[in-house]
């Protein structure tokens, strides 16, 4: 799945199942599902402190879980106290846009 893409971006220093971090700018890459343009790491001491220092920055996220599953799935669902609505065919986009995170390791994520 991860071929094409790996051969359209230039600078690639790690790889997490389909995530590909690059430490060359972003391109719109044709085969990429989501871009994270500015991804940042966090060390977190515990769930409560991954999902505080994630709301911190904004307030929708959505989980790329790769790994450490159930953890991740705890933190996400501090994060949203609601459950996400669909949004139907030629409605507006919600003004406000969603965060993408995914656990590095037990106590490192990366958000964007």
């Amino acid at each position: 799945m991860s071929e094409p893409l790996l051969k359209e971006v230039d600078g690639v220093i790690s790889v997490h199942d389909r995530l590909i971090l690059s430490s060359q700018p972003f391109v719109n890459a044709h085969w990429a599902q989501n871009i994270w343009k500015n991804p940042v790491t966090l060390s977190v001491n515990s769930i409560n402190d991954a999902a505080k220092k994630l709301k911190s920055i904004q307030r929708n996220w959505c989980l790329y879980s790769f790994a450490l599953h159930r953890r991740a799935q705890l933190i996400q669902e501090k994060l949203n106290s609601s459950k996400p609505q669909p949004i139907l065919f030629s409605t507006p986009l919600p003004s406000q846009g969603t965060g993408s995170w995914c656990l590095l390791d037990e106590n490192t994520l990366l958000a964007s």
